[in-house]
C-alpha cells in the first residue's frame, strides 16, 4: 500500500489594473478616460475602484469619480478620491452589468480652472487591489 501526499496549491485572484489620465475641466464639468473597460457579468455589489497617483490640482485635493457607459449615463454613484496612495472603492448599479464602462471625473468644488488627474483604476473586482 502506498500513500501520496499532495500539498494544496491556492491561486490568489489578481485583478488587472488600468492606467488613466483625465483632463478635469473647470466649473464642475466632467472629464472621462477614452478607453473604457468591459465590466463583465458581475453584480452591482462587485466593486470598482480608483487610485489617484498624481493631480496637477495639488497635493491633498480631491476628485470625484464614477462610472458611465458610452452614452454618458451614470452606472455608479461617485466616490471621492485623494492623492494619497489609497484605493477608493464603490458599488456599481446593476445597469453596469455586461457593459463597457468609462471612468469619469469631476472636481469636488466649482473652480475656474481645470487640471489633470492620473492613476490606476479597475472596473470590477476592486476587493483584490
Amino acid at each position: 500500500m502506498s500513500f501520496v501526499m499532495c500539498s494544496p496549491v491556492f491561486a490568489l485572484a489578481s485583478t488587472k489594473t488600468y492606467s488613466y489620465k483625465i483632463s478635469v475641466p473647470a466649473h464642475l464639468q466632467n472629464g472621462r478616460e477614452d478607453t473604457g473597460r468591459y465590466r463583465g457579468d458581475v453584480s452591482g455589489s462587485n466593486k470598482w475602484g480608483v487610485k489617484v497617483e498624481k493631480s496637477s490640482e495639488g497635493s491633498g485635493t480631491a476628485t470625484d469619480f464614477w462610472l458611465e457607459v458610452a452614452s454618458g449615463k451614470n452606472v455608479s454613484h461617485y466616490v471621492r478620491a485623494y492623492e494619497d496612495g489609497n484605493w477608493y472603492k464603490k458599488d456599481a448599479f446593476e445597469s453596469a452589468r455586461n457593459q463597457k464602462v468609462f471612468l469619469t471625473a469631476e472636481d469636488n468644488y466649482d473652480v475656474g480652472y481645470g487640471y489633470i488627474v492620473s492613476g490606476r483604476w479597475v472596473p470590477k473586482n476592486a476587493k483584490n487591489v
